[in-house]
């Protein structure tokens, strides 16, 4: 099936379009080059799709070392089939990208996507192009970290990679030197809005730290602490997490904020327990800074539907043991 519709990016009318199913678009078939022999066939790497939880699926071609976008829509009348507009939207940085892309993963928003090999992160702006060739979209693309990952003089390498769940702007990055980075692309592409330096020793232990280090690391849910929490898996299985750590100027619910606040005043100081009232009157502290909203009498659930994190980072956070797992 045909349509003709109009293009988002530049306000015209494109070129008729043909919906087919997923699997049997043109960007798949690409045919497979051969190495210098002749010999055998180039594989064509994974994790190369991205989705922006909407419509658009986003492809980069490691062949061609562009990004295709297709939009994507359930078929008719089999609503379980998946149909993608051919041709695809074409998308190319506007910068030579010095890696073989590995991943690639888009924000929130949809407005930025980052791709990282083993000597570059790059992030490229989808939105806001610099012009158009040839019906390719040339987009501005930035390196990220290259001060710390991707200088000749060291060696530190990145091990995972992630957008923020409540931001639009902030990667968190687990590298190579047991350092988790908190990036805020807003404001500097080099150097991290936040360092933690990930030491998995609990007091009195003579555990011996450089034993076993950080491999992998996951963002919290939306549950309770959960959405101000990192966890992080360690060499020997063991899971770790580090709380709280809140990007500048991330945005929260109102209520779910409110929630933490009052059960830390109802239940946490109210504990028989001392060390859960000394993690209460912690937990009040920080989410008071944080948050200032909520000791303001004056500010109520009705014209404050959500918070923005103010720029508060405790400088002694640890990480705590949350039980272990086999790998």
């Amino acid at each position: 099936m045909r349509y003709n519709f109009e293009e988002e990016d530049g306000g015209r009318q494109s070129e008729d379009v043909e919906w087919l199913p997923l699997q049997h678009h043109p960007v798949f078939s690409t045919p497979p080059d051969r190495d210098r022999d002749g010999d055998r066939a180039l594989t064509m790497p994974k994790n190369l799709l991205a989705w922006d939880g909407a419509s658009r699926l986003y492809f980069w071609d490691s062949y061609k070392t562009c990004l295709h976008r297709l939009s994507v829509r359930f078929g008719e009348p089999d609503p379980t089939s998946l149909l993608a507009a051919s041709p695809s939207k074409v998308l190319q940085a506007d910068v030579q990208l010095n890696s073989e892309v590995q991943r690639i993963s888009i924000n929130r928003n949809g407005s930025a996507l980052f791709l990282v090999g083993l000597d570059g992160l790059y992030v490229m702006y989808l939105y806001g192009r610099s012009s158009t060739k040839e019906n390719t979209i040339i987009c501005r693309t930035v390196l990220v970290g290259s001060e710390i990952y991707f200088d000749r003089n060291n060696s530190v390498r990145t091990l995972k990679v992630c957008w923020h769940p409540y931001s639009d702007t902030h990667l968190g990055i687990l590298s190579s030197d047991s350092v988790f980075r908190v990036f805020d692309l807003s404001s500097a592409l080099g150097q991290p809005e936040q360092e933690y330096y990930l030491q998995p020793v609990e007091p009195g232990s003579s555990h011996n730290a450089t034993a076993i280090c950080p491999v992998d690391f996951s963002f919290g849910g939306d549950h309770m602490w959960d959405r101000f929490s990192v966890f992080v898996l360690f060499s020997d299985g063991s899971v770790y997490i580090l709380c709280p750590v809140v990007p500048f100027g991330s945005v929260y619910k109102w209520e779910s904020v409110l929630e933490l606040y009052s059960d830390a005043h109802m239940f946490g100081l109210k504990s028989a327990n001392s060390k859960a009232v000394k993690n209460s009157n912690l937990a009040i502290s920080w989410l008071g800074a944080t948050f200032p909203e909520l000791t303001r009498k004056e500010v109520h659930a009705e014209n404050a539907a959500v918070l923005r994190a103010q720029p508060y980072a405790l400088f002694d956070a640890s990480i705590s043991l949350q039980g272990k797992q086999t790998i």
